[in-house]
């Protein structure tokens, strides 16, 4: 698969995934597969688990970098390694902490008979709210801001906003759609990108208390660039379309990649 990013340097196709480019994102899982999936193998993930293990991580890095603020790691290849035992290290803490879950949650009940306590019930915690209570509601402008957002997307994208929200693994959501593991995360990269456009667009809109309302809303998220805030809240616009990130400046060396040729 022959892609703009083909020559580029690892620095500079780094540079184009936090972007969010979608060119760059296929050559960057293409580019290092080998190199995570010879951790696999050094690790002794069963080899029938290679291929999806090394996708998964090689997606996580991708959406990690492009939610980061802190300058792009110096080596890439020396990152995913450490990506890669990372990984490997919370797995097993994970599977450690379960049984350990598992144990304390077990009941005696005499001889070798074990059983889990019962847990509370969603039902059980609804009924012991007062008739009249109501969930706290939001803010106005964030109400309207909930509907223009609402309104840029479709009920498909809607859904797959859903899943994310309720912290569906991109695996998941995958074989679901029947899709690979890689066009989720771009679908999802460009969603990002259109509600964070559509977000500030609304902000344009509003009063000045309002639009202050929604900046002090906007930087808690940590998913918007301080620049394009500083200038919501003055009311200018600075750029025709905001980045997600200010991208850093680029290094002695480092390629210049040509954003019109999208």
């Amino acid at each position: 698969m022959e892609t703009r990013f083909r020559e580029a340097s690892d620095a500079a196709l780094v540079a184009a995934v936090r972007r969010g480019d979608t060119d760059a994102i296929d050559e960057f899982l293409e580019r290092f597969q080998e190199v995570v999936m010879s951790q696999a193998k050094l690790m002794r993930i069963p080899r029938a688990e290679w291929r999806g293990w090394t996708s998964d991580l090689l997606c996580d890095v991708v959406a990690g970098l492009m939610g980061k603020m802190q300058a792009s790691p110096r080596s890439m290849v020396a990152y995913l390694i450490t990506a890669a035992r990372n990984k490997q290290l919370a797995a097993q803490r994970e599977w450690s902490i379960h049984q350990m879950r598992l144990g304390e949650r077990a009941t005696d009940l005499g001889g070798a008979e074990r059983v889990l306590a019962s847990a509370c019930s969603e039902s059980s915690v609804r009924a012991t709210y007062s008739p009249d209570w109501e969930p706290a509601p939001l803010p106005p402008v964030l109400d309207r801001l909930v509907s223009a957002m609402e309104s840029a997307i479709s009920p498909d994208e809607h859904r797959l906003l859903s899943w994310v929200a309720q912290r569906t693994s991109f695996s998941t959501i995958a074989r679901m759609l029947g899709e690979q593991r890689s066009t989720i995360v771009k679908r999802v990269t460009r969603l990002r990108a259109r509600l964070i456009d559509a977000a500030l667009r609304f902000g344009e809109s509003l009063a000045l208390k309002e639009r202050a309302e929604l900046v002090r809303f906007l930087r808690r998220t940590g998913a918007y660039d301080a620049a394009a805030l500083d200038a919501l809240a003055r009311g200018e616009r600075q750029v025709l379309k905001y980045p997600m990130q200010r991208s850093r400046p680029r290094r002695r060396g480092e390629e210049a990649i040509d954003d019109t040729a999208r």
